[in-house]
């Protein structure tokens, strides 16, 4: 389809065709959103529709992007469009190195030694990320106008224990340049890359193929059970030392190659070096063995043509009656060899596409967890946006698709959709709201779950709302709980004798994780409601709570809790006074925590003590100021370090208080206690 003029995802409007291939369609488009020119790689739009297919563009696509290297082709961005995948890359104008080797060799070995190199520094890099390229040919390397290579198409690119591929005994890469394991459905290594680049070496050193047949299946046989020609037959310029060095590249057994691109790029270099300086080439023993080679009678193609030099000992009839007899004796063999291969391939087929899978449940596991399950029994896996879910914890799976219990053929793709944690929404207002219309508000914000609270009030009337925990205009989950506080009126002048709610400390909740932090308090008898707040502490711990620690509530209160968020400004120094930080609540931290807190966040501790009859005070922090919200970064926050003094016994004897007389106690009447201070509520006894 020429699609010339159009605008793809309303982004890539597209200039021109670069070219097609089995999958997809290459274009030459300009980026709209950032002022640059991409090659847009776009899948066939009849092959959309078939899961297999779209599983491998998306699996291309998400092995290139993350190779970051100068001999690889990089790739910009991924996406659909009216359900078609495309990804763009890179764009090189230049021409592959196929279209070079068709229009040039047989190379120069200087100029090939360098340009092959740089393949292999991609290959080495991709190697050491656990990456098998799996399709080396000069179709799928650029060369640019300065002359420089980079590898494309890692769409077949596979990390190297992903053993899926291998296991169902699938051929995997271009004929021509199909390593021996790859051709036999063996495990694949790095090795099988450094193969491939052989092949490539042998191509630009003489103009030719070393296996070649009219079938693919019959040249993957010759890759498995054939021997290369010797270079220097058909180009004799080819020096005896680089000969040696792509004729071990394509030794039929791995461990017979390079141990790795690494120690090929250095054979390599180590030629051309004597190349250059015109030493002689060395007689090594393995040299010798690839003069023998050389003098090997050939068959096929590799006739003896006009002004190519023939070996000696051998004439130019009789090398041309034994490569006669030689193709007639392949040709039997390839035919036999082919159909053998045909039945074992449908074998192959039939295992690899026709095996049934049961899908497993994925729910609720982590998607990595989720990822190795279903990729271990052989499913491709691809991760659809995420989804905020109140139920499902942030990064487990909420849907798949096929679900569980289907059974479906290996190599299915299976979608999964991933919990990016609950949504959040603003409080809104409520106060003076009767408690049904402050619920249907908040409702209408997104919040379904709410707990109320009666609290005394002397300027709210009696049944309608004070406000809410997390307050107003705060942002909270919406599956989180809202305490809506409800006036119960203000409170008698006598307190009437009933039984006082049973009292518990209020624990110290700072750094805890929210399932910590809930677990906390559950012991204790007391509920939560959790807020996030930006922060530069920890993600997902708490930063602040309300009440405070050591505070003294009744049992089934709720505290509010606020969760550190990822801070947008943390970018900033610690005197930048252009960025607004949060002041985090330090109530109880030992005064060496709080001032490093407050020195992370780029604010100014001071420092000053106060006496306290409280021994569980000294030392921590008992009081702030600014005691939260939003200020510039470098501003100073005052804290109150507690230095515990025991209070004097003002009746040493004992006298003049009764047991029982109401007297005695932590708060006599008209006092407010801690608990009381910390709610903003007045105590009920003696008021």
């Amino acid at each position: 389809m020429n699609r010339v003029g159009q605008t793809i995802d309303g982004r890539y409007l597209v200039e021109r065709r670069l070219g097609t291939g089995g999958m997809a369609e290459v274009y030459g488009c300009e980026d709209l959103q950032l002022g640059r020119h991409v090659a847009l790689k776009v899948l066939h739009e009849q092959l959309a529709e078939d899961p297999d297919v779209v599983a491998r563009f998306r699996r291309e696509s998400q092995s290139a992007a993350g190779l970051q290297h100068p001999h690889i082709v990089q790739v910009f961005d991924r996406g659909d469009w009216d359900g078609i995948p495309y990804m763009a890359m890179e764009l090189v104008d230049g021409v592959t190195l196929k279209d070079v080797i068709r229009d040039q060799a047989p190379l120069d070995p200087v100029k090939t030694i360098d340009q092959i190199s740089q393949v292999l520094d991609a290959l080495r890099y991709a190697h050491k990320r656990g990456l098998v390229h799996r399709d080396i040919k000069p179709q799928n390397v650029l060369v640019g106008p300065d002359g420089d290579l980079k590898v494309a198409d890692f769409g077949i690119a596979r990390a190297v224990d992903d053993l899926q591929m291998t296991q169902t005994g699938m051929i995997v890469g271009t004929a021509h340049y199909l390593s021996p394991e790859q051709a036999s459905g063996q495990p694949i290594t790095t090795s099988a890359d450094l193969y491939s680049v052989g092949v490539v070496l042998f191509e630009m050193l003489t103009g030719r193929m070393p296996f070649d047949g009219d079938q693919p299946v019959a040249i993957a046989l010759k890759h498995v059970n054939e021997d290369p020609p010797a270079l220097s037959i058909v180009n004799p310029e080819v020096p005896g030392d680089l000969e040696y060095v792509v004729l071990r590249s394509m030794s039929k057994q791995p461990e017979d190659r390079f141990e790795d691109a690494e120690e090929f790029i250095a054979a390599l270099q180590g030629v051309r070096h004597r190349i250059v300086s015109g030493a002689p080439v060395p007689a090594q023993p393995q040299l010798a063995a690839a003069a023998a080679i050389a003098q090997q009678p050939t068959g096929g193609w590799l006739q003896p043509a006009a002004g190519m030099a023939v070996p000696a000992g051998v004439s130019p009839e009789d090398a041309r009656e034994n490569a006669e007899a030689r193709r007639r004796r392949r040709w039997t063999i390839a035919i036999v060899g082919g159909l053998a291969a045909l039945v074992v391939l449908a074998l192959v087929g039939y295992l690899a596409f026709g095996r049934m899978e049961t899908v497993p449940d994925v729910r609720n596991d982590t998607y990595e967890a989720a990822r190795q399950k279903l990729e271990g029994q052989g499913f491709d896996v691809t991760r659809d946006q995420d989804r905020a879910s109140s139920t499902v914890d942030r990064g487990e799976v909420i849907e798949q698709s096929p679900g569980d219990g289907r059974k479906v053929r290996r190599g299915t793709e299976v979608r999964l959709v991933v919990s990016s944690g609950p949504r959040s929404a603003t409080v809104p207002s409520v106060e003076g709201l009767s408690l049904s219309d402050a619920r249907q508000k908040l409702r209408e914000a997104g919040f379904t779950e709410f707990q109320d609270s009666r609290i005394a009030s002397e300027t709210i009337a009696v049944d309608r709302v004070i406000g809410t925990a997390p307050a107003a205009n705060t942002t909270a989950r919406t599956g989180d709980r809202i305490v809506i506080q409800v006036s119960q009126g203000p409170t008698t002048g006598t307190t009437t004798t009933t039984t006082a709610p049973e009292q518990v400390t209020v624990p110290n909740l700072d750094g805890m994780t929210r399932s910590r932090a809930e677990a906390a308090l559950k012991a204790v008898g007391l509920t939560a409601t959790f807020t996030e707040q930006e922060s530069d502490e920890d993600e997902g711990t708490v930063i602040a709570q309300q009440p405070g620690s050591r505070s003294e509530v009744d049992k089934g209160s709720n505290v509010a809790v606020t969760l550190a968020t990822p801070n947008a400004d943390s970018g900033g120094g610690g005197g930048e006074t252009s960025t607004d930080v949060t002041v985090p609540n330090l109530e109880g931290r030992t005064q060496a925590a709080a001032t490093a807190a407050l020195r992370r966040l780029g604010l100014r501790p001071q420092v000053r003590t106060q006496t306290t009859t409280t021994q569980s005070e000294n030392g921590d922090v008992i009081d702030q100021q600014p005691n939260g919200g939003r200020v510039a970064r470098g501003s100073t926050v005052t804290v109150t370090i507690g230095v515990f003094e025991a209070a004097p016994d003002p009746d040493p004897d004992n006298e003049g208080s009764t047991p029982g007389d109401g007297t005695t106690g932590a708060a006599g009447a008209g006092s407010t206690s801690t608990a009381s201070r910390d709610q903003g509520v007045r105590a009920g006894a003696g008021t």
